[in-house]
């Protein structure tokens, strides 16, 4: 084994040689400042483990570990016993450049069964501090192996691992989510929500968009926005006939991600479902063209007829998209005919008026002609 650059300016690096493999996942993560990257410590090709330890390096510019776990594998093999896990050391100031995660684990009792084969030994997690890179690596320093793996017998078991892995901290910035939606909705009628995610002004397509719609109980369901354009999306969902009345609400999330930067964004948006519709015994008593009147107990509204299925027709109006059977209702539909006599007599009045008023105006002209030829002079 050989071991590079923890006290220099080299990164920690280990040779490779065939066996059990201890080893760090994913091979290249990806994190944002302020939020945080989860590694697992894995071990396979192991035969009869029964205890084991490692000491992890991490250089400290953009990484701070804050939590280690115990992984499922040794204990799905400990029983009833369980397992022993501990933490000898988790610094971030470990020296100059690096931090230091050491943990450990331990069977009790009697296993059940020699753990063999492999999975996950520990969960470490850490906060990205800063932007940059932050290099990973196992390393157990005075002991010929980079961990510490013994045997139901206490016998050290060979291992070798990688040459670590590296973590890049992105700038986390805003991501702008917009949403539209209608301020009231019925049962069965269809909301529809439009979303823009915009980051700088500019419309972008996240990296992952997620949707969740809450009813007034607290309870949620997941909906999946449909694309339309770049960074513009499309989500719909019928409110089911039994739908509990009050505030309903939608929480978008979304993740854009660039080179240098990750753009993360939530907004949220209510509307009102209302179950009015159900109690005012509506009945439609005529239809005019793509209008139709409509008896409610409140009163008597009018909309416009947007589709008809059979005897069921859909119909807009101020308060919402309703749907009334129309089987009792004599619809009329066709233009009203012309009244060509009415029209006649009301040209026939315009022209006796025009008359009229030339008359007026010729004899008044006239009038005042004589007079003036009358006057001596």
């Amino acid at each position: 084994m050989v071991f590079l650059g923890l006290f220099g300016s080299s990164k920690i690096s280990l040779a490779i040689s065939e066996g059990t493999i201890v080893w760090l996942n994913p091979p290249l993560d990806r994190g944002a400042v302020g939020n945080d990257v989860s590694v697992n410590v894995m071990i396979s090709d192991v035969a009869n483990l029964h205890s084991w330890e490692f000491k992890l390096f991490y250089e400290t510019n953009c990484l701070n570990a804050y939590s280690v776990t115990e992984g499922p594998f040794l204990k799905s093999f400990a029983g009833v016993s369980g397992t022993y896990f501990g933490i000898y050391q988790m610094n971030d100031a470990y020296n100059s450049t690096h931090g230091l995660v050491w943990a450990y684990c331990v069977m009790l009792g009697t296993p059940s069964q020699p753990a063999t084969g492999g999975g996950v030994l520990a969960t470490v997690k850490f906060r990205c501090s800063d932007s940059g890179t932050s290099h990973l690596a196992l390393d157990y320093p005075g002991l010929t192996y980079p961990a510490k793996l013994k045997d139901t017998d206490s016998i050290s078991i060979p291992c070798i691992t990688s040459e670590g892995i590296d973590v890049l901290v992105v700038e986390s910035v805003p991501l702008d989510i917009s949403i539209d939606v209608g301020a009231l909705y019925f049962p069965e009628e269809q909301v529809e929500w439009y979303i823009m995610t915009t980051y700088r002004g500019v419309s972008v397509t996240p990296t992952q968009i997620n949707a969740i719609l809450y009813n007034p109980d607290g309870e949620s369901m997941s909906l999946v926005p449909q694309a339309i354009s770049t960074g513009f999306y499309k989500a719909t969902y019928t409110m089911p006939s039994d739908a509990s009345s009050g505030t309903w609400a939608i929480v978008i999330e979304a993740t854009y991600s660039a080179d240098t930067f990750e753009a993360q964004g939530t907004s949220f948006k209510t509307y009102l479902l209302s179950s009015t519709l159900n109690s005012l015994q509506l009945h439609v008593t005529a239809i005019e063209g793509s209008t139709a009147t409509i008896q409610t107990t409140l009163g008597t509204i009018e909309g416009r007829i947007i589709s008809i299925n059979g005897n069921i027709a859909t119909i807009q109006t101020n308060i919402g998209i309703i749907k009334a059977d129309i089987s009792t209702v004599k619809a009329n539909t066709t233009p009203k005919a012309v009244d060509w006599t009415t029209i006649g007599l009301d040209i026939s009045l315009a022209l006796l008026a025009s008359i009229a008023v030339v008359l007026v105006v010729l004899y008044l002209y006239l009038r005042a002609r004589f007079r003036s030829e009358t006057v001596p002079s």
